[in-house]
C-alpha cells in the first residue's frame, strides 16, 4: 500500500500536467490514459509500470500529433485499460527488441573485430609464411613472415598479381596455369606440398616450400587458396654443399672400389671383395669366419663398432657415418660406413657393411683449414694464426709472470719491412719478387725457435713474435740478428738480389696488452727506422706519449 501511495504521488503531477494542455480534445482519452497510469500502479508490477510509462508517453506523443483517434480506429471500440496495455506491451517490446537486435549486431561486430585482430596477431607469430590468393590470383592476406622474406610492406603486396609481381620469370606461365586448375577444385599439384623460387623486393630469390588449400565461402564455392611456406633456401644451399661434397666422393670411389664386407647371423665374415683387400690389407683367406670388428677396429672404436653390430643384427640401419679403422700393418684409415641387415622373409640372415676410404678426403680438407690460417706464398702463419700464437703467447707469460725475478719485458714484437722491394718487382718482375719473399721467410724462420712465431701480414710485410724475453737488451740482439740476415744477397735464378730491412720493436707489457696495440707501436717504430733504413728502432716513451710523433 505504501509503494502505491508513492507511486500515485509521482503520476498525480503528472497527470495533472497533461490535463492542463489546451491541445486536449476527447476527454476520454485521457480518461484512460488515466486509468491505464493507476491499473499499473494497482497492480503494482514494476514491469508493467516501466511499460506503461514508455508507452503512455507514446500515446501523448501521438495524442498531441493529432493522431489520437487510430487506436480507437484499430481496435474498433473504445480501448480499455487491459486494451491499452497489450497494445504498450506489444509497442514496448517490439521497441525493445529492435533496441536489443542493433545492440547484438553491434556486438557481433565488434566481436567479429576482435576475432580477426585475434587472427591477424596468430597469423604474425607463425614461423612460416601465410598468404591468400583471390580467384584472380592476387594477394588478399599476408603475415609478417611473409614480408619480412618477400622484403615488402604489407601495403605494398596486398592486391597485387602474386604471379607477375612474387614470382622469377621462368616459372610464372607453369606457376599460374597450375594455380588456375588448383583452383577449380580438379587439381591436386598444390595440396600435398610443392616447391618453388619467389622474388623478393631487392630481385634476390628465396626458395620456399608450400604447403596449400582452396578457400570457400558459405556456399562451398571456390574462392581462392590460402598457403604456409618455409623458407628453405639455407636448407637448399647446404644440400648443395653435401652433393658436391657427394659428388667427390664418387670420384674417389671411381679410383678406389669401396670395401665390401658381408656377416653371418654369427657375426663372421662370409665374403670380403677386393676393394676390402685392397683398404684392410687382409685376404679373403685370412678373414673368412672371423669377428670382423676385432680385426679392422681400433682400441679406442671397439664400444663403437659393437654398438652398430648389436643395431644392425636387430634390423636396423647405419646411416653414412664417418669413423676410423684399423689395417693389416696397424696404420689407420679414415672412412665412412653404412650397414644394412639381410632380411631373407623377414628373417635376419647377416648383415652388408660398406667402407669408403675418405683419406683423401681428409687430406684435402686438413689442407683447406692450413690454408686458412697459413701465407700461400710463404706457407707462413698469417694474421689469423699470428693473433692466436699472440693470445696463447701472452697467457703463457701471464702464468709465469709470478715465477721469475725479472718479468719487466717478456715477449718482444718485431715488425719487419723490406727496403725498396718495389724497386726489385720493376726491375727483376713479380716472379723474381714472389721468390724472393719466399727466401725472406726461410731466412727469418732459421733464426727462430719452436716457441717463436714468424708471419706474413702481407705485401713485404713480416711479424716475429720472440717470447720469454726478460731484458731489452734481448730485444735489440735479436732485431739485430734479423738484420743480418740480409746482409748476403739472395740467389734467385740468374740473380743476385741485395735487399735490406726496417725493423720497428713493441715489448710487452710495456707497450700493450693485445696484439692491436702492439703491433700499432711497432708500426710507428718501424717507420722511424725506415728514416734511416737497414736499421730497427724500439717503441719509446716519447712515442708513447706522443701518438702522433
Amino acid at each position: 500500500m505504501i509503494s502505491f501511495l508513492i507511486s500515485l504521488t509521482t503520476w498525480i503531477p503528472f497527470s495533472i500536467l497533461i490535463f492542463s494542455f489546451d491541445g486536449i480534445r476527447d476527454t476520454s482519452v485521457t480518461g484512460y490514459f488515466l486509468a491505464t497510469i493507476i491499473t499499473s500502479l494497482l497492480l503494482n508490477t514494476s514491469f508493467l509500470a516501466l511499460f506503461t510509462l514508455l508507452g503512455s508517453l507514446s500515446l501523448t506523443l501521438a495524442y498531441f500529433a493529432e493522431v489520437n483517434g487510430i487506436l480507437i480506429t484499430s481496435i474498433g471500440h473504445i480501448p480499455s485499460p487491459v486494451d491499452i496495455i497489450a497494445i504498450l506491451i506489444t509497442l514496448n517490446t517490439t521497441a525493445l527488441l529492435a533496441g536489443l537486435s542493433v545492440r547484438k549486431i553491434r556486438q557481433g561486430e565488434e566481436e567479429t573485430r576482435e576475432e580477426r585482430n585475434k587472427a591477424q596477431d596468430y597469423l604474425n607469430i607463425a614461423g612460416s609464411i601465410i598468404v591468400a590468393l583471390d580467384i584472380e590470383q592476387k594477394v588478399t592476406l599476408i603475415n609478417e613472415r611473409g614480408c619480412e622474406v618477400l622484403g615488402y610492406a604489407e601495403n605494398e603486396m596486398l592486391g597485387k598479381d602474386w604471379v607477375s609481381v612474387f614470382l622469377p620469370e621462368n616459372i610464372r606461365e607453369e606457376i599460374r596455369a597450375d594455380l588456375a586448375i588448383f583452383m577449380t577444385g580438379k587439381g591436386t599439384n598444390f595440396v600435398d606440398s610443392y616447391e618453388n623460387p619467389v622474388l623478393t623486393k631487392s630481385g634476390a630469390k628465396r626458395d620456399i616450400a608450400w604447403h596449400n588449400t582452396l578457400l570457400r565461402d558459405s556456399k562451398g564455392a571456390i574462392i581462392g587458396t590460402l598457403s604456409s611456406g618455409e623458407d628453405i633456401t639455407e636448407r637448399i644451399l647446404a644440400t648443395h654443399e653435401l652433393e658436391k661434397r657427394y659428388l667427390y666422393l664418387e670420384g674417389l670411389l671411381a679410383s678406389a672400389p669401396d670395401a665390401i664386407i658381408t656377416i653371418n647371423a654369427e657375426n663372421c665374415v662370409e665374403e670380403w671383395n677386393q676393394g676390402a683387400e685392397k683398404l684392410f690389407g687382409y685376404t679373403i683367406d685370412e678373414v673368412i669366419g672371423q669377428e670382423v670388428d676385432n680385426m679392422v677396429t681400433p682400441p679406442d672404436f671397439l664400444e663403437e663398432a659393437a654398438s652398430y653390430t648389436k643395431a644392425t643384427m636387430k634390423g636396423q640401419e647405419i646411416p653414412p657415418t664417418e669413423t676410423i679403422r684399423l689395417k693389416k700393418d696397424g696404420s689407420t684409415v679414415d672412412v665412412i660406413l653404412a650397414a644394412s641387415p639381410i632380411m631373407i622373409e623377414n628373417n635376419l640372415v647377416g648383415v652388408v657393411a660398406v667402407y669408403t676410404d675418405i683419406s683423401k678426403l681428409k687430406k684435402l680438407e686438413k689442407e683447406l683449414a692450413h690454408l686458412a690460417t697459413h701465407d700461400p706464398l710463404t706457407n707462413l702463419p698469417n694474421r689469423t694464426l699470428l693473433q692466436d700464437r699472440l693470445e696463447h703467447a701472452l697467457k703463457r707469460a701471464a702464468r709465469q709472470k709470478d715465477r721469475r725475478s725479472n718479468n719487466k719485458w717478456d715477449i718482444a714484437l718485431l715488425m719487419i719491412d723490406l727496403d725498396d722491394f718495389k724497386a726489385v718487382n720493376d726491375n727483376f718482375g713479380h716472379a723474381i719478387g714472389d721468390l724472393l719473399l719466399q727466401g725472406v721467410a726461410r731466412r727469418l724462420e732459421s733464426v727462430v725457435r719452436s716457441s717463436d712465431t714468424v708471419a706474413r701480414m702481407g705485401g713485404d710485410e713480416f711479424i716475429v713474435i720472440f717470447e720469454n724475453i726478460s731484458h731489452k737488451r734481448d730485444s735489440a740482439i735479436l732485431a739485430n740478428k734479423v738484420l743480418n740476415l740480409f746482409s748476403e744477397p739472395f740467389a734467385l735464378g740468374e740473380h743476385n738480389i741485395n735487399i735490406s730491412a726496417s725493423i720497428g720493436v713493441s715489448l710487452h707489457p710495456r707497450d700493450g696488452e693485445d696484439f692491436e696495440k702492439l703491433s700499432a707501436c711497432a708500426d710507428k717504430a718501424m717507420y722511424e727506422a725506415k728514416r734511416t733504413k737497414n736499421s730497427y728502432h724500439c717503441y719509446s716513451e716519447k712515442e708513447k706519449n706522443n701518438p702522433k710523433a
